[in-house]
């Protein structure tokens, strides 16, 4: 079974499910069973698979998004049209505003009228607005009639264009065409620029505010902020909080009093307490996994030991200042026994023995019980003062509270759903027996398992094999999921509890002691599998991955050797639980962020390929198939870098990351930070230039300082007239209160005023007023009160919007000035990236990436990462893990090896890690190995010290000392200790120094993991130069313009709320807290850039799976996630996306791949094949182009050439190529890679049907391949066809002349000149100047692949005919010639052409191809009745796949000659040539023949009918013959015509009449549609007649041949015939035509005789 059989029964599979479901919910189901792509279950729908199943599914996003088009067109702007034009209408008096009728009249105008333009024909005179001098605007478009639309040319009736417009509109709507405008409207559009762009500009604003889509969302995003997650308050980048330390941003006492005091909180806080054994569940809650706190949740929790502790923790998280208080003044108590007396136990350890040896039993009991309680009070101290400072670490990081009633069991179901994941090694032990091929899939791809690890498989994390311990990171939790799913011989219970404890971890050595301790049972489990002890796998193991490593693992080392007692020691060795000596770093600076774990897939492939340890060694190619795996991982790695190697790969990059954000942050935000981005760039770029660019970085400024002032212009009027409508409305609500209280007033006074005499009756009546007026008043105070709420909320959004852009203008022009002063000064300044932020008054943040833990977080939000994971190889992704987890280890050097590494790697070891490590700056100021233990172990620094060092079984004096002799080693002067405090240490200051003899003996280096690279010089040769290219188009773009400026805003936002609400709640914020408040702001800001880039840390399960078969299927994944993440939080997104999809549709800019224009409604109008009509189609998202009219000088000049511009300014964009999120086909594919696509396209290439199936499945895109001009119709040549990127493909093509689409484009430029030349006057090209033209047509078209973003094409001048023949051709290729001479001028023939030739007249069309295969023999014994065969079943669209078969399919079976073959520009001009003559020939014989007919004769043959016969004879001497009678040169002579009418094979009927008389007797006779083949049938039987008569005739004397003078009577009665039998079946007179013409010595067309 191939794979194309393959690829339909899995889709017939589907099809057959989706039936089964709709027969359930569907009650108007009809029962369809699918196989082999057609409906066998009812034959009367028998359509294939592909085309029933595959539109709807690739047309779903093109329908959503022009649903909701339709649903503002028919829901917002007819009715706001509708008002309009009645209330704006001059003509109408006031009355009929309120008419019905009138409001009929106008809702059906308005149909096809706009808002926009609604508006500006309303009033008395709108148009002396815009200079067009009429009056009643609006009832001249209410009465005006309706403009439809036109078709393409080739479906309109020859001499259209020169009717009347009246009458083209007429003939339009009695044929159907859709309306889709408003005459009067099109033509103020077309006479007025000012209403053309003004009533755009207003539609514009009423679809951006009143959109029902962007409306809905935003409704929905309000109620989920108001049901579902409750955001802290704050200063958010929109600028929508008050102005910086003013405590407006953030929650205060009372709003978190409130979040504790609510009952899902309750809940919420049992929840924790009843699992805090449970981290992994409490990691799943939403409010802690959507947050900044991410996993550290369930670890801290898990430590917890009181409710009251968890209220606590929850309340710090908020950002309670009082309960942040509450833990410090806890943690300061429990602290102070620590400190106070911490050698109490050490004393009592001492005196311990003394009492032993005085053989005092209740002494020795004493002192065991007070050390036993002292002990166990330090221990409880500890743990408090630990939990405390972890709940005080991370104060402030709950920004969100994402909470609902439902939240608990969607954390159990997702805990409970992710423990049975066991893919790998795993998945082979449990379930039932599988045979040899479902084992070796198994352990190929882990796809083949149980249906539910197939599902999870897109969820679960692919392990990368490095986890990173300096914390616990949602990459890290991941990472260690993976890994555990992958140990066999565990249940789930077991692997949750190793989660478990991992997530209970909470410092780096305990981090790096658990995961030594997982490793060791999956090794343990994985030997077992195989009969093996863990030793032994482990010796197995560390042999493989030290080939992997090259042995670099046995060189690490963290730190130099020192003279201590007189001899070289290693300081970063220490004795382990065994006694033996390990190599571990001696400070915390050192310890390694990654941590390496073992690739359990890998060591299970290894042990069970081998049976013994020897050859379990193997990892070489030889004798095993892991080069074939490697080798496709290097050709994808290869190919996914081919595919994005260009240019235009960057501004993608750059899109997708900037998308999201102003999808998120809106638009105001974007354009504030477009100023500063652009300033930014410049700035970070200046820093690498000397100082004479201070200029460039002023204009950078400057151009900011241009974007906000653009951005206040917008936003001031708004400001203004909504300040304006607020004030007026308040005031007419106030008046009317203040009326409605007079009143009331006036009433009261006078029930007061009744007399003592009154009547119940008075008195009730006056109460009864009073009491109204009352209620008046309540109205009025309520509409005072709610009315002006949006109104007013708004203007203040506007105003604070004002007021930062203010600000921001300020500090931008302030920063403007700054460079221009620091140009004249001279010196440099620093990046805005790296500017302070003041929070409170005198109170300073530090620079987002300033100082080691702002580039912690700068490289945290690098692209670096991600773009390795999605774009590396897998044993890149090893590679660079062990480059990372070895990143602070080396080998020593010494400075006569290499004095420049020498000194970088010292001044390195000194900066980063010596100055960066407390315990180490002790020694550097001048403690001793005493002081140094003593802190060590009797401080609760220390102590903390110690055990997040990880060294347990070494004596804190072994430690004490290898610091200070290291300290004194690297920093062996007092001056460079005192340099080292001042932060004064460079490699200036070291390199001195060590030319005076002052430097240590050797130093460690980085020099290990540069060594990691690849397993030869020529891989690591070609992935420097990948790597190169990643970070220059990808890493450094994406960081320095997007990730960057996005990390550097969020950060000051989230720190100003920070510190607001810290004031709000009456905190005080001094300098010291900056750090604090920095921490926090940095990791909230972190978090929220990683939803709002793209950030893929892990391949999932599915992705790794699938890398061979979809490369990109992570990217895409990931793309979808932030997108839903991103709609979830704002709905309104969906409603912008649709405005700008339908944005060119609107402006009339859209069309389809053969030039016919989109309407509104997201159709064209086409030609259908089935009904032979012109019909509404919607075009699919992957067949829309988008039509930009740039000016003559930009598509001349440079820029036009490498965008692909023509020369009459047309530019072709693909809307799906812009497109990128949903750019498959379908939406939701991600692609194939050409490790599928090239065996499909050998499947495939013969098999037309298949090859559609390929096609609408994404797998070939563009239909099966021929080859490439490389090399040829070959297996190689289709490869290297479908792996090369457009750029190569280009490039090559502009060299070998042989390549079709050279041929194609040589064709369309000698077109272009010869049509120029004849109707211009311009000079014919010589043909070296046409062939330097087409060769740089393909060199720029090679730099434009390599440049432009996105597809486009290059159509010339005159693609238009060209679209309209392709148009007539799929409508009857047999009359298109003619039919495009009669709408067409005939000079434009020229461009009917193609560059290929059907050897048999076959279309490439599906029913083409089938009918070839049906009647193979039949054709390989007639080929040149191909045509006839064929009939018009088989026309059709066009098929790429049928074009394929026949250029590759032989004509007859087991030949050369292919069923279609390619012609030089050359031979394509003279084809055209030769069929504008047959065409022009076939015209005059039918207007001859009409004459003939209107004048009263049936046949030529008829006796006075010698005058047409003249006439039509005369024609083949008008275009055939050279010179005229008179004889000068013939101006009409078609010399390619004139060869093939002229030429004839006497022979030539004896050969065809038996294949003719076959046809005729066949089945294919019986066919309704094949009437040519029925008369045929009769003309075979009259010429046989014919000829018995003849032979009768010769036996009696006369001639045997139709031409003699005596036979004339049988002459003219054979041509009556023949003309009878075409007259009565036109399609019997082309088959004549083509066949027949001559047949028995007479030409019909000329009746003249020649032989």
């Amino acid at each position: 079974m191939g794979i194309g059989d393959w690829l339909q029964g899995m889709l017939d599979g589907a099809a057959n499910a989706a039936s089964t479901v709709d027969s359930y919910i569907n009650p108007f189901h009809v029962d369809a069973k699918w196989e082999n792509g057609k409906n066998v279950g009812d034959p009367s729908k028998d359509a294939p698979l592909a085309k029933v199943v595959m539109p709807p599914v690739n047309n779903s996003l093109v329908s959503a998004m022009q649903a909701l088009s339709w649903v503002y067109d028919n829901g917002i702007s007819q009715p706001i049209s509708t008002f309009l034009l009645v209330t704006g209408n001059s003509e109408t008096g006031f009355s009929s505003k309120f008419s019905g009728s009138e409001y009929a009249r106008a809702w059906r105008a308005a149909e096809h009228i706009s808002p926009g333009q609604a508006f500006f024909m309303s009033g008395p005179d709108p148009g002396a607005l815009y200079g067009t001098g009429d009056k009643g605007q609006a009832e001249r478009a209410i009465n005006a009639p309706l403009v439809y639309a036109k078709p393409a040319d080739s479906e309109l009736p020859p001499g259209f264009k020169d009717l009347p417009e009246e009458e083209q509109q007429r003939l339009l709507r009695e044929g159907g065409m859709p309306a889709v405008g408003n005459r009067y409207v099109e033509s103020l559009r077309r006479d007025s620029a000012f209403y053309k762009y003004a009533s755009g500009t207003g539609d514009f604003a009423v679809r951006w505010w009143l959109d029902p889509a962007v409306l809905g969302g935003k409704a929905a995003s309000l109620t989920r902020a108001q049901s579902v997650v409750k955001y802290r308050p704050q200063r958010t980048i929109e600028g929508k909080a008050g102005r910086p330390w003013v405590g407006t941003a953030g929650w205060s006492a009372d709003d978190i009093d409130s979040i504790m005091a609510n009952s899902t909180m309750g809940k919420a806080q049992d929840f924790l307490w009843a699992n805090r054994d449970n981290p992994a569940l409490i990691n799943n809650l939403s409010m802690f996994r959507k947050s900044a706190l991410g996993p550290r949740a369930g670890g801290i929790i898990s430590t917890l030991r009181s409710p009251e502790e968890v209220n606590l923790f929850l309340r710090t998280t908020l950002g309670d200042v009082d309960a942040r208080a509450l833990l410090q003044e806890r943690n300061q108590l429990a602290a102070q026994p620590l400190g106070q007396d911490p050698r109490r136990p050490p004393a009592l350890d001492l005196a311990l023995p003394r009492v032993i040896a005085q053989n005092n039993p209740r002494a020795q009991a004493m002192v065991e019980q007070r050390i036993n309680d002292l002990t166990h009070q330090v221990n409880a101290d500890e743990a408090l003062t630990s939990r405390f400072d972890a709940m005080l670490n991370h104060y402030g990081e709950l920004d969100a509270v994402n909470l609902t009633r439902w939240s608990f069991n969607r954390a159990e179901r997702r805990t409970s759903g992710q423990a049975p994941s066991r893919p790998g090694p795993a998945l082979g032990t449990a379930g039932t027996p599988r045979g040899r091929l479902a084992t070796a899939r198994i352990y190929s791809n882990d796809f083949f398992g149980p249906n539910l690890t197939v599902v999870r498989s897109f969820g679960e994390a692919h392990p990368n094999g490095l986890v990173a311990i300096d914390d616990i990171h949602p990459e890290s939790v991941a990472e260690i999921r993976g890994h555990i799913a992958r140990i066999p011989g565990i249940g789930s219970d077991v692997r949750q509890a190793m989660l478990n404890d991992y997530l209970k971890t909470a410092t780096e050595g305990e981090r790096l002691a658990y995961l030594e301790k997982l490793q060791g049972i999956g090794v343990q489990k994985v030997a077992e599998r195989h009969g093996l002890n863990s030793d032994e796998a482990m010796v197995l193991y560390r042999e493989y991955q030290a080939n992997i490593a090259g042995g670099q693992d046995r060189l690490r080392r963290y730190s130099t050797d020192a003279t201590v007692k007189g001899r070289r020691v290693h300081l970063d060795e220490f004795t382990d639980d065994g006694g033996r000596l390990v190599v571990h770093p001696n400070l915390v600076s050192r310890l390694a962020n990654d941590h390496v774990l073992i690739d359990l897939k890998a060591l299970d492939t290894t042990l069970a390929r081998h049976g013994s340890a020897l050859k379990a060694l193997r990892t070489r190619a030889i004798g095993n198939t892991d080069w074939m795996v490697n080798s496709l991982d290097y050709f994808n790695h290869l190919w996914k870098f081919g595919t994005l190697f260009r240019l235009g790969y960057i501004p993608r990059v750059l899109g997708d990351d900037l998308t999201g954000q102003i999808a998120r942050l809106g638009a105001a935000t974007m354009a504030v930070r477009a100023g500063y981005g652009v300033k930014n760039l410049a700035t970070n770029l200046a820093l690498w230039k000397p100082q004479r660019h201070r200029e460039a970085q002023e204009a950078a400024a400057r151009e900011g300082l241009k974007y906000i002032d653009e951005e206040m212009k917008l936003l001031q009027p708004q400001a203004n007239l909504l300040r304006v409508k607020v004030e007026t409305r308040e005031m007419i609500h106030k008046d009317s209160l203040r009326r409605a209280r007079d009143r009331h007033r006036r009433a009261t006074n006078r029930l007061n005023a009744l007399p003592a005499n009154a009547t119940p009756a008075q008195i009730a009546a006056h109460q009864k007023l009073v009491e109204k007026h009352a209620g008046e008043i309540a109205r009025a105070e309520e509409r005072l009160a709610t009315r002006l709420v949006g109104p007013r909320s708004k203007l203040g959004d506007l105003d604070e919007q004002l007021a930062d852009l203010a600000t921001q203008r300020a500090a931008a022009l302030a920063e403007a000035e700054g460079y221009k002063v620091a140009a004249g000064r001279g010196y440099r300044q620093s990046s805005q990236l790296y500017r302070e932020t003041e929070i409170a008054p005198g109170v300073v943040m530090p620079e987002a990436f300033g100082g080691a833990r702002g580039e912690y977080f700068r490289k945290s939000i690098s692209a670096d990462d991600s773009l390795r994971t999605l774009l590396a190889r897998n044993k890149q992704v090893v590679h660079s893990n062990l480059q990372k987890a070895y990143g602070k280890q080396g080998v020593a050097i010494s400075y006569a090896q290499d004095p420049q590494k020498f000194v970088s790697s010292w001044e390195q070891a000194i900066n980063l890690q010596i100055m960066q490590d407390s315990f180490a700056q002790l020694a550097v100021k001048g403690a001793s190995i005493d002081e140094m233990t003593h802190w060590l172990t009797r401080t609760p620094a220390g102590r903390a010290y110690h055990k997040r060092l990880g060294i347990k079984y070494s004596p804190p004096e072994r430690i004490a000392a290898s610091v200070w002799h290291e300290v004194d080693e690297y920093l062996p002067t007092p001056e460079l200790r005192a340099a080292a405090l001042r932060g004064e240490v460079d490699n200036d200051l070291l390199k001195m120094a060590a030319n005076n003899g002052q430097h240590p003996f050797n130093v460690h280096t980085t020099q290990l993991s540069e060594n990691l690279a690849g397993s030869n010089h020529v891989s690591r040769g070609i992935d420097r130069v990948i790597d190169s290219f990643y970070k220059v188009a990808a890493s450094i773009p994406a960081d320095r313009m997007s990730r960057h400026p996005l990390f550097n805003q969020l950060y000051e936002g989230h720190a100003k709320t920070l510190a607001s609400q810290e004031i709000k709640q009456g905190g005080k914020i001094s300098q010291k807290d900056a750090d604090r408040i920095a921490e926090t702001a940095r990791r909230l800001a972190l978090n929220d850039t990683r939803k709002l880039v793209f950030d893929i840390a892990h391949r999932s399960d599915a992705g790794h799976m699938l890398r061979f078969i979809s490369p990109f299927f992570a990217a895409t994944t990931e793309a979808w996630q932030r997108w839903a993440r991103i709609i979830a939080d704002r709905p309104q997104v969906v409603g912008y996306a649709g405005m700008f999809f339908n944005a060119p549709v609107s402006v009339g800019w859209m069309q389809d791949q053969d030039g016919n224009e989109i309407l509104r409604d997201g159709t064209a109008l086409v030609y259908n094949e089935a009904t032979g009509k012109t019909d509404k189609k919607l075009i699919p998202k992957g067949e829309r182009r988008i039509m930009v009219r740039m000016p003559k000088f930009v598509a001349d000049g440079p820029l036009g050439k490498a965008f692909g511009m023509d020369s009459s300014g047309n530019w072709n964009i693909s809307q799906d190529s812009m497109n990128m999120i949903t750019q498959g086909d379908p939406w939701f594919n991600p692609g194939t890679g050409p490790i599928v696509a090239i065996p499909v396209n050998e499947f495939v290439k013969d098999k037309p049907s298949r090859g559609e199936l390929a096609r609408h499945l994404g797998i070939l895109p563009h239909g099966p391949t021929a080859g490439s001009p490389l090399f040829g119709n070959t297996p190689l040549g289709r490869a290297a066809d479908l792996s090369m990127p457009q750029t190569v493909k280009n490039f090559l093509t502009a060299y070998d002349t042989s390549d079709e689409r050279y041929q194609r484009v040589k064709l369309q430029i000698m077109q272009k000149a010869a049509y120029e030349h004849a109707n211009l006057g311009k000079p014919m090209p010589s043909a070296r100047e046409i062939a330097d033209r087409t060769k740089s047509y393909w060199l720029w078209s090679a730099v434009s692949a390599f440049n432009q973003p996105f597809a486009t094409q290059k159509p010339d001048a005159y693609q238009l005919y060209r679209d309209q023949y392709n148009n007539l051709r799929r409508k009857d290729p047999r009359t298109a010639d003619e039919e495009f001479l009669a709408r067409f001028d005939e000079s434009f023939f020229i461009f009917a052409q193609a560059t290929s030739k059907n050897k048999v007249g076959a279309e490439a069309t599906k029913q083409a191809v089938a009918l070839s295969q049906k009647h193979e023999a039949l054709l390989a014994a007639n080929p040149e009745l191909g045509a006839l065969v064929i009939g018009p079943e088989g026309n059709g669209p066009f098929s790429p796949e049928a074009y394929t078969y026949q250029l590759t399919h032989p004509l007859v079976p087991g030949g050369s000659e292919m069923q279609r073959t390619k012609l030089s520009a050359e031979e394509a001009m003279k084809e055209n040539e030769r069929r504008r003559g047959w065409a022009k020939f076939t015209q005059l014989q039918n207007a001859v023949r009409a004459q003939l007919l209107s004048a009263g004769f049936t046949s030529f043959a008829d006796s006075g009918a010698e005058e047409f016969k003249g006439m039509k004879g005369a024609i083949g001497r008008l275009l055939g013959d050279p010179i005229l009678p008179d004889g000068s040169a013939n101006p009409y002579y078609n010399e390619e015509w004139s060869k093939d009418f002229y030429s004839f094979d006497p022979k030539k009927y004896d050969r065809l009449i038996p294949g003719l008389t076959q046809l005729a007797n066949s089945d294919m006779a019986d066919n309704p549609n094949r009437s040519d083949l029925r008369t045929l049938k009769t003309y075979l039987s009259a010429r046989t007649l014919i000829q018995q008569e003849l032979v009768r005739r010769d036996a009696a004397g006369g001639s045997r041949s139709l031409t003699a003078k005596k036979n004339g009577d049988l002459a003219k009665g054979w041509a009556r015939l023949v003309d009878s039998l075409a007259e009565q079946d036109t399609r019997f007179g082309d088959l004549h035509s083509r066949y027949l013409t001559r047949d028995l010595g007479v030409d019909i067309e000329t009746f003249e005789e020649v032989e």
